[in-house]
Order: C-alpha cells, then structure tokens, then sequence
C-alpha cells in the first residue's frame, strides 16, 4: 500500500503542475487571458514533461532508498497511475473543449491553427513519455543482466585459470 500512496502522491503533483502549466500557456481559454498560444503551450508541456523525465532518474533511487521501497513495485504503480491519471485528465478537458467551455477560437486563420487539437495531442505526448520510461528501464535491466553474467563468467574463468 505504501508504494500505491506513494505513486500516487508523485503523479497527482506532476499532472497538476503539467496540466496547469499547458493550460496557462493557451491563450484561448476564455477566464485566462494571457499572451501565450497553444502551439507555445504543447513546447512548454513537452519542456515540463522532458523535465520530469530528467529529475525522474535524478531522484528515483534516492526516493527508493529514503522511503525502503520494492523499485519493480513503485514503478509499477507509477506507470499505471500516470497513464489512468492521463486519460482521466484529458477526457475531463476534452469534453470541456468539445462543449466550448475551455477553448474557445475567437479569432481566424493562424491564430485557431490546432483549434483544441493540443487537448488531444499532449496526453499522447504524455503517454508516450511512460511509454519511453518503461522502454529505458527496460534497457537497463537487460544491460544489468548481462553484465552480471560476463562478471559471472569472468569471475569463473579467473578461478579455473588458478586451479
């Protein structure tokens, strides 16, 4: 349970702040008036979501350690809940772009190019992000089993050199 709560803690903090972020970014909400566009906000999002990725290798065996974690179990747990928290996330706001609520293109040619697209673009973008992190500790579990076994083989080689 504790690697459920502990995920769980992690993926709500990092979706508020991608999620708000993106959305700060896309000048056609209509109670947020700022300067940005929604092609500026999938390059912010992706910049965020590159960022986690980054601070993910960064700490994750120091939150392993502090907190006596199994690694398979939190990442598990942290995979599965980023891609429910995902699709969750991005349905909500879908149906409020569908219903006109969220995004709303008062202007014309340029300026409504994605017209809501990116609502449906960046939880691919974040799905596609746990998709590159389970890819990369699958690549490094395998490069972990085989240097074990060359320093296995090694290691028996070396004692029946000296018999």
């Amino acid at each position: 349970m504790k690697h459920f709560l502990t995920a769980l803690k992690h993926v709500l903090f990092c979706q508020i702040i991608c999620w708000s972020i993106f959305m700060l970014f896309d000048e056609e909400i209509p109670f947020l008036p700022f300067f940005g566009e929604p092609d500026l906000a999938l390059i912010v999002g992706i910049i965020i979501l590159v960022i986690y990725l980054i601070l993910y290798y960064a700490y994750l065996p120091k939150i392993i350690k502090k907190k006596e974690l199994s690694s398979l179990k939190y990442n598990t747990f942290l995979f599965i809940i980023w891609n429910i928290t995902t699709i969750l996330i991005a349905y909500a706001l879908i149906t409020l772009v569908d219903n006109n609520l969220l995004h709303v293109c008062t202007g014309d040619g340029w300026a409504c190019f994605l017209n809501g697209l990116e609502y449906y673009i960046y939880p691919i973008i974040q799905g596609g992000l746990s998709a590159l992190i389970l890819f990369i500790n699958l690549i490094i579990i395998i490069y972990k089993a085989i240097k074990k076994r060359i320093t296995e083989s090694n290691f028996k080689n070396q004692n029946y050199a000296h018999e």
